[in-house]
């Protein structure tokens, strides 16, 4: 059977070189993407050179029928999904509790959290035998900011990541009976554009000392542990956290 599966937010960092390692691997690809089309088909460029079939769908993680189109979309041209990777995300304004804002924090949760969420219950309903599927995997990427919290920038976002870390046990025990595995990749500091707003490269190099590797990840290097639980070398593991972290 083919392997199909869904990246949200695929069309740059860590979740195109997801897509890409994925298609190395003989995945068919779904990538959604927010705003940057140009960016997106140069991703599926580098995944139809692998052989694979691929498309991309705009979306807003936050906004629950872009989401079901997405699923709609991807089975109509690729067919039923094996394997989802909620990797979309954003960070938000950078800002300190005082100065919380409501439509900020509903924003923050409603892609980061209740949109990985609903992306979940769309890939349920193709991947369990209760729908005609015959199993599958979903990885949520997470954040070291989780458990270090954000303090003075991103806490806002931090909590919306351990939300992911909750998710992702909770939905591996509930699934476990549907044949469907459930794990999370947790980040650390990683070579990409998401921060940008604390300072992009300057951000990176400042912090590269506290890493007990010493030096920030690459994307390649996440997705090679994403496409890893998604094998059948990892069928036994669900409802695990893996840190891709250089030791944070």
């Amino acid at each position: 059977m083919k392997k199909i599966a869904i990246i949200t937010g695929g069309s740059r960092g860590i979740g195109a070189a997801v897509a890409v390692c994925l298609a190395k691997n003989k995945y068919d690809i779904a990538i959604s993407y927010k705003e940057n089309k140009k960016k997106a088909e140069k991703i599926l460029t580098k995944i139809h050179n692998y052989g694979s079939s691929a498309i991309a769908v705009k979306v807003d993680l936050g906004n629950e029928k872009d989401i079901q189109n997405l699923f709609d979309t991807v089975d109509k041209k690729l067919g039923r999904i094996s394997a989802l990777v909620n990797n979309a995300a954003e960070l938000g304004k950078v800002m300190c509790i005082e100065d919380f804002d409501s439509k900020i924090l509903e924003r923050i949760f409603a892609v980061n959290l209740i949109g990985p969420m609903l992306s979940a219950k769309e890939a349920v309903h193709r991947m369990s035998p209760k729908y005609g599927g015959k199993g599958g995997v979903i990885i949520n990427i997470s954040s070291t900011a989780s458990y270090i919290g954000g303090a003075g920038e991103y806490v806002h976002y931090a909590v919306s990541k351990g939300g992911i870390n909750t998710l992702t046990i909770g939905m591996a025990n509930e699934l476990s009976k549907d044949n469907i595995r459930v794990n999370s990749v947790v980040p650390g500091l990683t070579n990409t554009e998401f921060l940008n707003p604390l300072g992009g490269k300057n951000r990176i190099k400042e912090k590269e000392n506290i890493i007990p590797i010493g030096r920030a990840g690459e994307p390649e290097e996440i997705a090679e542990a994403v496409a890893w639980l998604l094998s059948d070398s990892a069928n036994y593991i669900t409802g695990a956290s893996l840190k891709v972290s250089g030791g944070l």
